[in-house]
């Protein structure tokens, strides 16, 4: 099973095509597309995710959300502004894709956001669960500047057994951090956590960060892929 977590970027605008094009050659089986938006770009990565045999479900958000997409059957169980869950019918498998607001307007929101995502990772740490997407957060150890996003919220994240699954099982040269500011500064905001209970199962084939993909322009951030059985 592949999973590829990417943020667009303003709902990937005329980077559409070299988008669907990327997400297609990966030949994935789960997508989290975070700074998705619902306008004429959108729908045409929908479509042309729908002739590959995905099935897509955002989240409840006007502007910038998130776009969940499967190639398996699933329920819907988790719908609302920056967040979308589904569990997958035949394996039962959790998936909440985020795409966490960066608080720089409005801190309250970014708050209200995280308390969701933590509540949910108590609610699923006993069951076959990832959390995945652009958490705009990270520790000094994920920043190249050493200043932190949210860091307090990570942390409590992992003290409930949840794994960060890049920072645990990469075993390449791919690059630590997926997006750089104006500056120059570079800072890991894309993650995918797994809960203790899928940790017993999971066996990690690859984790890595795609930094070329960014590099080139496509995003500016790196895409996330998981490749791995359960």
């Amino acid at each position: 099973m592949k999973l590829v977590s990417l943020n667009l970027r303003f709902g990937g605008q005329d980077r559409t095509d070299s988008i669907s094009d990327y997400l297609m050659d990966h030949d994935a089986d789960l997508l989290v597309l975070g700074e998705y938006q619902d306008n004429k770009n959108g729908l045409k990565i929908k479509e042309t995710l729908k002739k590959e045999g995905f099935t897509c479900i955002t989240s409840d958000d006007d502007l910038l959300g998130v776009l969940v997409a499967s190639k398996y059957p699933y329920s819907l169980i988790r719908r609302e502004k920056r967040l979308i869950g589904i569990e997958l019918s035949d394996s039962k498998l959790t998936v909440l894709g985020v795409y966490v607001p960066t608080g720089s307007n409005d801190k309250r929101f970014k708050a209200a956001v995280w308390q969701k995502i933590l509540k949910f990772a108590q609610e699923n740490r006993n069951t076959p669960c990832i959390i995945t997407g652009d958490f705009n957060s990270c520790t000094k150890d994920d920043s190249m500047n050493r200043s932190h996003y949210s860091a307090d919220e990570l942390e409590k994240l992992i003290n409930m057994g949840w794994i960060d699954v890049w920072g645990r099982y990469n075993d390449t040269d791919s690059e630590r951090y997926t997006w750089y500011s104006d500056y120059g500064n570079g800072f890991r905001f894309d993650y995918v956590f797994i809960s203790p209970e899928l940790a017993k199962t999971i066996d990690i084939k690859q984790v890595y960060h795609d930094s070329k993909k960014r590099e080139e322009g496509m995003s500016d951030h790196s895409p996330l892929i998981l490749d791995f059985k359960f």
